[in-house]
């Protein structure tokens, strides 16, 4: 795993100052859910001093990362979406995640939730799907029609195989909620960019770790 961290690592940041090996392990450490905090204070256990605000610049630098599944066929993906607010405006993120792989396919940031978004998401999800996988969503009366437009076989379960999504939103989650507090007074049409990019560089670092160990 750490080679292949490293290769993409390398390609980032062209400076050493801090040996790509620690930036690795403050990128690891971070997807496992610690804070910019924490993680400086775990390389500082090994001898490395940086600031949390040098974590932070490292995470966000792997929004630069050209990262995409592998285009293979896929049997079941679940698509969600979760709601984060910012400046008590609603925002939603969708994701949609191979079940067997639990890779992130896909993911949207909307300022509402609509048939359009549902699928826009999901169309972005069957570029990396060879064949036309079966869909499992909530209840939410949005889906339904995405998928009749699509013609992509439905079923609606609330647990169950669903719970790959709502693992990749149980760590997303979290940091949406860091990322909007630092964001409280921003102008609203400053929103969106700001939260793509965010939400680029989680998904990166989940997928540059995932296939690192594949």
């Amino acid at each position: 795993m750490q080679e292949g961290i490293i290769a993409h690592i390398k390609n980032l940041f062209f400076r050493e100052r801090i040996l790509h090996i620690f930036k690795a392990v403050a990128l690891v450490a971070y997807q496992c859910g610690l804070g910019y905090g924490l993680v400086a204070r775990v390389l500082e256990a090994l001898n490395v001093k940086v600031s949390a605000t040098s974590v932070r610049n490292w995470v966000l630098k792997c929004e630069e990362l050209e990262l995409a599944p592998k285009k293979i066929r896929r049997k079941r993906i679940a698509v969600d979406e979760a709601i984060t607010i910012i400046n008590k405006i609603r925002w939603y993120v969708w994701i949609v995640v191979d079940i067997k792989t639990e890779e992130v396919l896909a993911f949207h940031i909307s300022r509402d939730a609509t048939t359009i978004d549902s699928v826009y998401v999901i169309k972005e999800a069957l570029r990396y799907c060879i064949g036309k996988p079966r869909v499992f969503t909530d209840d939410a009366c949005f889906y339904g029609s995405a998928l009749q437009i699509l013609n992509l076989k439905h079923t609606v379960v609330c647990f169950g195989p669903r719970s790959a999504v709502e693992r990749a939103f149980s760590k997303l989650a979290p940091r949406l909620e860091i990322i909007g507090k630092g964001y409280r007074n921003s102008p609203i049409e400053f929103m969106l960019p700001r939260l793509s990019r965010w939400v680029t560089a989680i998904v990166n670092i989940t997928r540059m770790i995932k296939m690192s160990l594949s």
